[in-house]
């Protein structure tokens, strides 16, 4: 019986590689083992403008004080991981991804530890929390007791 399970646990550590190659986590890295479909994936991408946007996922209390003070999130007041998403413009396909980031870690400086994986000509466009970023849109705020310029509405 002990060989037989030994087999299993073999067999599927090898599904599991394959099925990581034929599905992989983003299209960076799906066409990030040849350097030619990398080029073409990057100029591909960069005529469209990415979506970026961030979300927070709870763990559990770390034992220790300092791992404590790293992971806690004053927004959400709980212990939390960052992920991040850069997709497509109608959320079609996902581009990147960033998991188990810190918690209180600003949105805005995950983007700008991923933007040198992207081409130097690539736009984004995120929400508010994105403001500073190089090559990023962000919508407008509405100025107090007035309306937005149908400009500003378009963008």
């Amino acid at each position: 019986m002990r060989w037989v399970e030994q087999q299993l646990t073999i067999s599927f550590i090898i599904g599991c590689q394959y099925t990581r190659d034929l599905l992989p986590c983003s299209l960076l890295e799906e066409w990030q083992n040849s350097i030619q479909n990398d080029e073409f994936v990057q100029q591909l991408l960069t005529s469209y403008e990415l979506l970026v946007d961030s979300a927070e996922q709870p763990r559990e209390r770390p034992k220790d004080y300092q791992q404590q003070k790293k992971f806690f999130s004053g927004k959400k007041q709980r212990h939390t991981f960052k992920n991040q998403f850069v997709s497509l413009p109608k959320g079609t396909d996902i581009v990147d991804v960033v998991v188990g980031e810190r918690g209180p870690e600003a949105d805005v400086n995950l983007l700008r530890k991923q933007q040198p994986n992207f081409s130097d000509e690539q736009s984004f466009k995120g929400d508010k929390t994105y403001i500073g970023a190089e090559r990023t849109t962000t919508p407008q705020k509405k100025p107090p007791k007035r309306e937005l310029t149908r400009l500003a509405k378009r963008v």
